[in-house]
Formats: structure tokens, sequence, C-alpha cells
């Protein structure tokens, strides 16, 4: 359940580097055309070829929703556990060592005693839809519905497209 979106990097941007390169461009190429049209895509060809030298796209996964088990409590624990890390690897002290690994011990419970809880509620608020039993079971193993809906079937020369008719083609398939 996650999507794609295209991100400027811009870790590595250097204003002074990206604004001699636009001062480089030769802009009066620009104004030899007649077209307004030409005009404008050569304008952004120009514009956009100096941006992605000095902020290239990333594509990054992000999540389209977000989990129901993560409570407010969950994220301070996270955020708390994340915290220390970053303070650990920086000063590199073994008590601060020692916290983080409490803090990372303490979350990593959570999270697994909030989606068992979470889990375990849901499968005894649907055991008597199975839709919703097998839905929550393909959410937890991180599968998504694949389904294909078979417009036409060939067998031989003959192409088969009503519903009725394939589902023929297939039932002799399968018992022959």
């Amino acid at each position: 359940m996650h999507k794609t979106v295209e991100i400027r990097l811009l870790k590595n941007f250097n204003e002074a580097a990206f604004l001699r390169d636009l001062r480089m461009i030769d802009w009066n190429r620009v104004t030899r055309h007649n077209n307004q049209d030409e005009v404008l895509d050569l304008w952004k060809h120009l514009l956009v070829s100096v941006i992605d030298k000095h902020a290239p796209l990333r594509t990054k996964m992000i999540k389209n929703k977000r989990s129901p088990w993560i409570t407010n409590e969950l994220l301070c624990e996270i955020h708390k556990r994340d915290f220390l890390k970053k303070k650990a690897a920086s000063i590199n002290d073994r008590l601060i060592w020692k916290q983080f690994k409490d803090a990372r011990n303490k979350a990593n419970n959570a999270v697994k005693n909030a989606k068992r809880k979470y889990f375990s509620v849901y499968l005894d608020a649907n055991k008597s839809d199975p839709c919703k039993t097998w839905r929550l079971i393909n959410e937890l193993q991180s599968w998504q519905s694949k389904s294909t809906k078979v417009s036409q079937v060939k067998t031989g020369n003959h192409v088969f497209t009503s519903p009725g008719d394939i589902a023929e083609v297939f039932n002799n398939h399968f018992t022959n």
C-alpha cells in the first residue's frame, strides 16, 4: 500500500553554481522562434535541464495511509527511540547507547503488542464475515489482490467474448 512520488534532491544544492549555469544559457535562442508554444517549450527545456543538473529528481516510496494500530503513544515511543539513536551515534557514550537499546526494545515491543491487539480485536469483531477476515489476512501478509478480468478467449480459430462462452471454454479445458 505504497505509492511513489518524485521529489527534488536538494542535499548538495549549490546556489552559486546554479545561478552561474543559468547565466551561461543562451536565452536569445528562445526569442528566435515565432510560435509561442515553441518558445515556451524551449524556455522550459533550458530551465529544467539546469534544475535537473543541480536538484535531480529522485523517486521515493510513501505510505498511502496510516497504519490503524499506530497510536500517539506509540509514535512518542518511536520518536524517543529515533532521537536516542541519533544522540548515541553522535556522542558515542555507553550510557546513551544503553538508553537507546532500552527505548528500542520498548518501542519494538509496543509495536508488536499494538499490532497483535488491533488484529485480534478485528478478527473477533468480523469472525462471521469471511470476506473481511480474508482481507485482514491478506493485509497481514502484505498481499494485494490481483484480479484479472478475461475479456476474450481464443481456442483454435474461434474467439469467445461472452462471459457464458468463456466460462464454458474454461470448463471444457479443465475437465478434459
